[in-house]
């Protein structure tokens, strides 16, 4: 019976010294003979050195979540600190503006009432059509008086007169509604001062152009900026000379 279809029949070959195929199972014991103990060694130690390797790893990934979760707790805790310090300053700064704007009150209640002079007559002024729009002939009314007049103004400029004495100029835009773009009205103060008291606003320390003063005057004359023709304002203003009776620098 010869072999099946398919297959083939391959003579196995002679014997060459050791070579051959009768030298298989000597071959085959030699490739699966027991290993040295050095490569022994060798391989459990790279073994272990994986486990340690893997080991620090594994220990370096759970120190790392630690330190971001630490660094994620302190940024968390210093913003709540800024903004902590923020409300602060401004509650603060209020707290200051608050007590400036009293102690201004203050100053501005004496001076009327040591000099009996007409003060807060600014919001008793007469209001035209829809937008309460003001007028210069409204303003002068409410100037008209014989006694002296209580303003608040901040100094725009010191000047020797035609008659040798000093004047300081004044400047205050009045508006009812402190979210306005602009103003209802301007007033321009040209107030004569004795040689005194143009020295007591010379020799300030703080900066004399933004000062704000209350100006106890006398007014004499009082001209619109509508009747020059060269001037377009895009509100009222109102040119005021007058005497200086008494004044006070405010906070």
């Amino acid at each position: 019976m010869g072999p099946k279809a398919g297959w083939r029949f391959t003579k196995p070959p002679a014997d060459t010294g050791g070579q051959g195929w009768l030298s298989l199972p000597r071959r085959i014991a030699t490739r699966f003979s027991p290993l040295p103990a050095w490569v022994k060694n060798l391989a459990t130690t790279d073994r272990e050195n994986d486990c340690k390797t893997s080991r620090q790893k594994t220990l370096l990934s759970v120190e790392r979540r630690k330190f971001m979760k630490h660094l994620w707790l302190v940024i968390l805790l210093l913003a709540a600190g800024c903004s902590d310090k923020s409300d602060n300053t401004k509650q603060s700064t209020n707290d200051v503006e608050s007590a400036n704007e009293s102690s201004n009150k203050q100053i501005e209640t004496l001076l009327a009432s040591k000099y009996s002079a007409v003060s807060n007559w600014e919001t008793n002024l007469l209001r035209h059509g829809t937008t309460s729009a003001v007028f210069s002939i409204d303003i002068q009314k409410a100037l008209t008086s014989a006694s002296p007049i209580l303003f608040t103004a901040h100094l725009h400029d010191i000047a020797v007169g035609t008659n040798g004495m000093p004047y300081a100029e004044f400047t205050q835009r009045y508006n009812r509604d402190k979210s306005a773009t602009g103003p209802d009205f301007e007033l321009i103060l040209i107030i004569q001062l004795t040689d005194e008291q143009a020295q007591k606003i010379l020799n300030t320390s703080q900066d004399v152009l933004l000062d704000e003063y209350a100006i106890v005057a006398k007014i004499s004359t009082m001209e619109s900026s509508a009747q020059y023709a060269d001037v377009n304002d895009d509100w009222p203003t109102l040119y005021v000379d007058g005497k200086c009776v008494d004044f006070s620098l405010l906070k």
